[in-house]
């Protein structure tokens, strides 16, 4: 059974990791399509410039983190719990302070879902060894 939730709970975290890919290099290199899904504009250099880099690295980052989690999850579990609690501390204080979003509140049940794997196979993985 704890090898079967540490393959599922891998198997989640893998397909987090593409999608986090996905939306990486789609902020990093394709801008335009993800200002036209959110309902963002901007006219500014700097500003696309910030989004551009700033969610880009991001999110690539925590895709590759993910995947490193993935396969040592002793050596990359505090990265991983610093970034992912970062994330949903941040995106619960924009839903109640911004204004509530449907999808950014799924967002937010995915990320503590996230953070649940995270800390089952890191927990099982070393009760095991």
């Amino acid at each position: 059974m704890k090898n079967f939730t540490i393959i599922i709970g891998k198997l989640y975290l893998g397909i987090v990791a593409l999608f986090l890919a996905y939306l990486g290099i789609s902020w990093g290199f394709m801008v335009e399509k993800r200002f036209l899904a959110l309902d963002i504009s901007t006219s500014s250099i700097s500003a696309i410039n910030t989004l551009k880099s700033i969610m880009g690295t991001a999110l690539i980052s925590m895709a590759a983190f993910t995947v490193l989690f993935i396969t040592n999850s002793k050596k990359w579990f505090s990265p991983m719990i610093i970034m992912t609690i970062a994330i949903i501390v941040i995106r619960v204080i924009s839903l109640l302070t911004d204004g509530f979003h449907e999808r950014m509140a799924i967002y937010a049940l995915l990320e503590v879902l996230i953070l649940l794997a995270l800390i089952v196979i890191h927990r099982i993985e070393n009760t095991s060894s």
